[in-house]
């Protein structure tokens, strides 16, 4: 809401400052009809860029119509002589070109300095998933043996603890279309219906615990990041099914999925618990591929319990600087067949000794 009061009070100022000139313009000029429907398109216009374009978007469009508007004699003059000479239309047409293509040309290379890229991104982020963002990191990485600027970021309203993702910015001249970026957000927008949808499957086999997922985001290598194809339209469906396709060179997004169980069970229950266990797996080699499932409990002497565990306190334990607690797992993956790469069961997941 802030950044759109912003836009359209950099609009309104404009507006005001450029009233006299204006005014002016309509009163001089021998084909007023030009002067006319210019001052209707820019009225026509404004509440457009209020909605679509970002706030830098609106700052650099309103910089090159004030400058075409003080320069307007100049720029007419100019085009006079152009139309005059032989082929003169052409040339008058090339030169509109020439001139978009050294504004686009010089927010290309705007976007690739260190000022600029965080911009760049927070435009590209905009446009592809219509909100407000903040960049909150920088730094480089090597992708391949090329190196990569990558940038952290959050959305306005989000947690930064919780909803923090990566944008890897594409060694492109692209100023704002999904050439520009890829980027991890759409792991943060189908989080809860993941987890939804795992829930569902668990309940059938324990009744108290809570599930968390999360994508490994480490931005070293390029399958970190998801299809450039995913956005707010794409649903957990169509994502299973991307997954699925092995021509897709970005399907291998491995999913993090954590369920901590409330209580921990007794080691006479062990072949029990381990069966349930197996039997989830088995529900879930029929739909998921690339995850990692860990089957979790807190122990009595534990730092933390299962009571005290929310998403914030989550992210916050899965935090390598912050790995000072230590449940007990049973764990198990799946590859991108579906195929059970390791099943492993820590004999502290269960009570050893009982009262």
């Amino acid at each position: 809401m802030t950044n759109i009061l912003l836009k359209a009070l950099f609009i309104l100022l404009v507006m005001v400052l450029l009233c006299r000139p204006y005014i002016g313009w309509v009163k001089s000029c021998s084909k007023k009809v030009i002067p006319i429907l210019t001052g209707i398109f820019a009225l026509a216009i404004s509440p457009i860029m209020v909605i679509f374009l970002t706030l830098f978007e609106v700052l650099f469009c309103l910089s090159v119509v004030v400058l075409l508007f003080l320069f307007r004699k100049h720029i007419s003059n100019f085009m006079k002589k152009i139309l005059s000479k032989k082929f003169g239309k052409l040339l008058a047409t090339g030169s509109v070109f020439l001139f978009v293509f050294v504004l686009w040309f010089g927010l290309a290379v705007f976007y690739r300095t260190d000022i600029g890229m965080p911009i760049g991104v927070q435009n590209y982020l905009f446009h592809k998933y219509h909100e407000e963002f903040d960049v909150n990191g920088f730094f480089g990485a090597t992708i391949a043996g090329h190196p990569t600027n990558q940038l952290t970021c959050c959305p306005k309203d989000g947690n930064p603890t919780t909803d923090a993702f990566n944008v890897v910015r594409k060694n492109t001249f692209s100023i704002g279309s999904r050439r520009f970026a890829s980027d991890n957000y759409y792991g943060i927008i189908i989080r809860d219906d993941y987890e939804k949808y795992v829930s569902d499957i668990v309940s059938k086999y324990f009744d108290e615990f809570k599930v968390f997922v999360r994508f490994e985001f480490s931005g070293l290598s390029n399958t970190k990041y998801m299809s450039d194809e995913f956005d707010k339209n794409t649903s957990l469906e169509d994502f299973f099914n991307y997954q699925k396709n092995s021509d897709n060179i970005r399907a291998c997004n491995y999913a993090s999925i954590d369920i901590f169980l409330k209580e921990q069970p007794a080691f006479r229950d062990k072949d029990n618990v381990i069966k349930k266990i197996q039997s989830f797996c088995s529900d879930l080699q029929n739909k998921l591929i690339y995850v990692n499932v860990d089957f979790a409990v807190f122990d009595k002497d534990s730092k933390y319990n299962y009571d005290s565990l929310t998403v914030d306190t989550y992210y916050a334990w899965n935090n390598p600087n912050n790995w000072d607690y230590s449940p007990q797992y049973i764990t198990f993956g799946l590859n991108h067949k579906s195929e059970i790469i390791y099943f492993v069961v820590d004999e502290q997941f269960f009570i050893l000794k009982e009262k």
